[in-house]
């Protein structure tokens, strides 16, 4: 702990003082004085079980804009939610990872962030706690208390009386939060403010694992407990204020502004002060939807707010009721786009659409892709990474990776599948639509991930560069694969299982896992929906798929290998009668045709489709037929090959998945294939339509895809 000058000690301890007095407001006395609620109401917000809050913050916070300075005082109340008793608390400094170059998120991210770095005008932050004391008075100071010895990100407070289960301890602390120049989520770029995880916020105390605070790197993001929070804003007079959950008061005094902020059940707070937003606002079903622009950019707002309400919707009727009353979203002014596309709860940054003439997006190039996907994918967050809450740093997918399949289907959802209105990109009315963005976003940088999906953060090395493609893509597309195979009634309603238990619980993939398996079952192996017949039964075993989506750097891949038509073995030759002796059955007279020449009856066709891929799946290949005829059979995909013969057939091509249900198929290419000629079964050759449609679609994804 830093020692500061007298006077800012006087000021911190004035602050504690004031955060007191906010911890003994109650609930009660905000409803009586007209405040608005920060839920929605009771039959419109779903279950809230409030009960499962247990760190409640009090936060008294002032900005000063010339020093990049937030000074704060807390008071946490904590509950012990586990049945262990413990002597210590950790506490994350976020902040801290801006302090020096060798910080961990610096040495892992190499001082730059989404290809962001503050390069010249690199401005350290920081977040340095004062004083700390015990509700009663008890003064910390002198405690064993000091930063972790392994990052600044995590601090370590040794109380003197340890806390037992269902016990609650309240601290009461103050601090000094140096903004950074803004490349990474948070800081500041000249006049604008965005001030995200800036306050000492408490790990999380869980009953099988123990504590839950990591060090800070490039790959992490956050978890916490749920909350009620109230927050007093002391911010210059004509800066326009966004933050989490309502404002319950205002009043202006000079040159300053106070406005206070309440949430309930939340885990974070985060806000911004900017001079020069616009506002616009909006509305779904009773929900507020507040938009701060900057003033050149007000002419998105319609669009972003099209997007917000279609993303509600689709939300709302898979994974349940939105619980909060207001949603913010905020778009950075230009230089601070390193704090776009970020999530905290029931406020997000987003970024700009593209701005293209009326004319190009008409006749030449429109997309769905720039600043309003954005919207959709931080809205998304709202209920993987703000209302389910899961471990972002042990599984990231869990968040990121749901929140991505659950926006592709909100697209979906919103402009129908298979439909002229299905597309992400249009480019000379040539339609890319959802599926191939989905399944082309996995190589947008020309690889495939080579990590598992189910790791630590951390474990991603920010070098190798697939950390989100691994993250979000490929969870993405194996979960939409999934739902392909099994429909969507019954994913949905494992999906609605899965939320429903989710809600508040900080889940797990092994919960996801489960609510499937529950919701699907009894039996592990699942049948295919719509699956005709085919060598062996079409199912899906639904551990097996889990484990390969989970621990297995693999990927579905699939190959017409050989196809093409040949003259049928007959019966011509010696065969032994009944009687014993030895009889020749003649040749038939078409014997020395040509394959062309040959009657119907006489040829049979031949397909063998291998499985280059590690990934094990069930896969419909269609075979179709000179005569205009065809055939759909299904492959359970387990063995590394399938031979296919069609007796009395003339095979024209082969197309392995044509209705594109594995979606986690990256390379299709070879799917296709038809055959060469009628002489002999020889190796497949492209369709060459198809390599040129997925070479068309791969040049279209580059640098959008989310």
């Amino acid at each position: 702990m830093s020692s500061r000058p007298s006077l800012r000690r006087i000021a911190a301890s004035a602050l504690a003082a004031l955060c007191g007095a906010f911890a003994a407001r109650t609930a009660e006395a905000r409803a009586a004085a007209g405040a608005p609620d920060p839920l929605r109401p009771a039959d419109a917000r779903g279950e809230v079980p409030e009960e499962r809050g247990n760190a409640d913050y009090w936060i008294e916070a002032r900005l000063d804009p010339e020093a990049k300075t937030v000074v704060a005082g807390a008071t946490l109340r904590w509950t012990n939610p586990t049945g262990r008793t413990v002597s210590e608390l950790p506490f994350h400094l976020y902040m801290n990872a801006f302090r020096a170059e060798d910080t961990a998120w610096m040495r892992t991210s190499g001082g730059s962030h989404r290809g962001l770095s503050p390069g010249d005008e690199l401005d350290w932050g920081y977040v340095d706690v004062w004083t700390m004391q015990m509700a009663e008075g008890e003064d910390l100071v002198d405690v064993p208390f000091a930063e972790d010895a392994a990052d600044p990100t995590l601090m370590i407070v040794s109380l003197p009386r340890p806390v037992g289960p269902g016990q609650t301890v309240e601290l009461r602390y103050t601090f000094e939060t140096k903004l950074p120049r803004v490349f990474a989520r948070t800081g500041y770029a000249d006049t604008f403010f965005m001030v995200a995880q800036w306050f000492p916020k408490i790990g999380v105390l869980e009953e099988a694992g123990g504590w839950k605070a990591h060090v800070f790197t490039i790959h992490d993001e956050f978890y916490a407990d749920f909350g009620d929070y109230e927050v007093t804003l002391d911010v210059p007079a004509d800066m326009v204020v966004g933050a989490t959950g309502v404002r319950v008061s205002e009043t202006t005094d000079g040159e300053r502004r106070r406005i206070v902020q309440r949430a309930k059940m939340v885990h974070d707070f985060a806000w911004t002060a900017y001079a020069d937003f616009a506002e616009h606002e909006g509305e779904y079903h009773g929900i507020r939807i507040r938009q701060l622009l900057p003033k050149a950019r007000l002419e998105d707002a319609p669009a972003h707010l099209e997007a917000q309400r279609l993303a509600l919707a689709s939300f709302e009727d898979r994974y349940g009721p939105y619980p909060w009353s207001t949603i913010t979203i905020v778009h950075p002014p230009p230089g601070a786009e390193g704090a776009g596309g970020m999530e905290y709860p029931t406020l997000y940054t987003t970024s700009n659409r593209a701005r293209l003439p009326a004319f190009v997006r008409r006749w030449i190039l429109d997309e769905r892709v720039t600043g309003t996907f954005t919207t959709v994918h931080e809205f998304g967050h709202q209920y993987f990474q703000g209302l389910f809450a899961s471990n972002e740093h042990e599984q990231a997918w869990v968040d990121e990776g749901l929140n991505t399949m659950a926006d592709l289907l909100a697209y979906e959802d919103a402009f129908g599948r298979g439909t002229d209105d299905d597309w992400v990109i249009r480019f000379f009315g040539h339609r890319l639509p959802v599926d191939a963005f989905t399944r082309l976003s996995l190589g947008r940088r020309g690889d495939l991930p080579v990590s598992p999906i189910d790791q630590p953060a951390s474990f991603f090395p920010a070098d190798v560069g697939d950390y989100a493609a691994a993250t979000y893509s490929k969870t993405a597309a194996a979960m939409l694969t999934l739902r392909r195979l099994v429909g969507d009634a019954a994913f949905r309603k494992a999906m609605a299982l899965y939320a429903e238990r989710a809600r508040f619980a900080h889940p797990t993939g092994d919960d996801l896992e489960r609510a499937f398996v529950e919701a699907l079952g009894p039996r592990p192996a699942v049948f295919v929906q719509g699956a005709g017949d085919g060598p062996a039964p079409a199912v899906v075993d639904l551990a097996d798929f889990f484990d390969q989506m989970r621990y297995e750097p693999s990927f579905p891949d699939f190959r017409v290998r050989r196809i093409g038509v040949r003259r049928a073995l007959g019966h011509a030759g010696y065969h032994r009668t009944e009687d014993g002796s030895l009889e020749e059955t003649p040749l038939p007279e078409h014997f020395d045709d040509e394959v062309p020449d040959l009657p119907d009856e006489a040829v049979e066709s031949v397909v063998v489709v291998t499985r280059p891929g590690d990934f094990r799946v069930p896969v419909p290949i269609l075979v179709a037929f000179e005569d205009g005829s065809s055939e759909s059979v299904w492959w359970d995909g387990r063995d590394r090959y399938v031979v296919l013969r069609f007796g009395g057939k003339r095979v024209r091509y082969a197309a392995i998945d044509p209705d594109h249900r594995i979606l986690l198929e990256h390379h299709r290419i070879d799917n296709t294939r038809y055959a060469r000629s009628e002489e002999a079964v020889v190796d497949a050759v492209p369709m060459f339509y198809g390599a040129f449609a997925e070479a068309l679609a791969l040049l279209l994804t580059v640098g959008v895809a989310p």
